[in-house]
């Protein structure tokens, strides 16, 4: 591996100066990184590592892996090693845009990488449109290319998830920023489906980062102008303050795992959501005005 490296960094000024410069540096980072950090041998091949089972939950959703304990993940979430490479863990702030826990697949150097990881269930009705959204970025230059597609399915499994993938994510390299994509989907059967997040990078690139994965109903927009929606603070110490040019009818308030913490039924355009016995951490708040609805995302201090 180490003689690949340095090869590399010999053949690189060949390419012109100036790009040979950052990609000598991107490639002595990467050794200096294996060599601080040896390969170890492949994980155990299990199939559906489920980290705790869970009930499945109502959405909105929300992973952002800040519960989790890097390089552990987050409870009610499932691994599954279908190759030859390593599993997706946790890193707390990489940086390229993400300054938070985040999930990453890490490179193997003589296998290539067919990790899953998979959502809590989530309760999904016939019909409805639902929108998935996700962050993710790279470590790396041009000379690291990684992959990933997202998949949707009824087990935590690779094989339950779609023959179709949602998204497919070829050719990520490069990242200075995190990039965030959001994806619609809508079941043709009411029942528990799990979103499925498939690394299947080249032997021996880098790291692919993940995060903030959301999934929501699409929000209906009869006669609902989103612009004059206010909510603030945010975050929240005591009270959230809502307001709208319509009557607000009701608000329900859910933690991450999607259960209700809070519901409070307004019938005025103006609303004061007491937060005082939520726990610190970051809640949905879901607005009903008439038919329609807005969910919206704070934090409690």
């Amino acid at each position: 591996m180490i003689k690949k490296l340095l090869c590399l960094m010999l053949l690189f000024p060949l390419a012109g100066m100036a790009q040979s410069k950052i990609q000598n540096a991107e490639i002595r980072a990467k050794m200096h990184d294996q060599l601080a950090n040896p390969q170890v041998a492949a994980p155990t091949m299990a199939k559906n590592i489920s980290l705790e089972p869970c009930a499945a939950v109502d959405v909105p959703y929300l992973e952002d892996f800040e519960s989790a304990a890097a390089p552990e993940m987050p409870a009610c979430t499932t691994l599954e090693n279908a190759g030859a490479g390593n599993n997706f863990n946790t890193i707390t702030a990489p940086g390229f845009g993400f300054t938070t826990i985040t999930m990453q697949y890490k490179y193997h150097s003589t296998n290539p990488a067919n990790a899953w990881f998979f959502t809590a269930g989530l309760n999904l009705t016939a019909g409805v449109s639902y929108s998935i959204s996700y962050k993710y970025g790279s470590r790396g230059s041009n000379a690291f290319i990684e992959k990933f597609k997202v998949y949707i399915g009824n087990e935590a499994a690779s094989v339950s998830m779609s023959a179709t993938p949602l998204a497919d994510h070829p050719d990520v390299r490069n990242n200075v920023t995190a990039i965030t994509n959001t994806i619609a989907f809508t079941p043709e059967t009411t029942g528990v489906y799990y979103v499925g997040f498939n690394c299947y990078s080249a032997t021996d690139q880098w790291l692919l980062f993940i995060d903030d994965i959301a999934v929501s109903a699409t929000l209906a927009t009869n006669n609902f102008d989103r612009t004059d929606l206010k909510y603030y603070p945010n975050p929240v110490n005591e009270t959230l303050n809502l307001s709208y040019n319509e009557q607000i009818d009701s608000v329900t308030i859910y933690n991450l795992t999607g259960q209700t913490v809070l519901q409070q039924n307004v019938k005025s355009e103006n609303a004061l959501i007491h937060t005082d016995d939520l726990a610190k951490g970051t809640y949905f708040a879901k607005i009903m005005i008439g038919d329609s609805e807005k969910t919206v995302k704070f934090l409690k201090n």
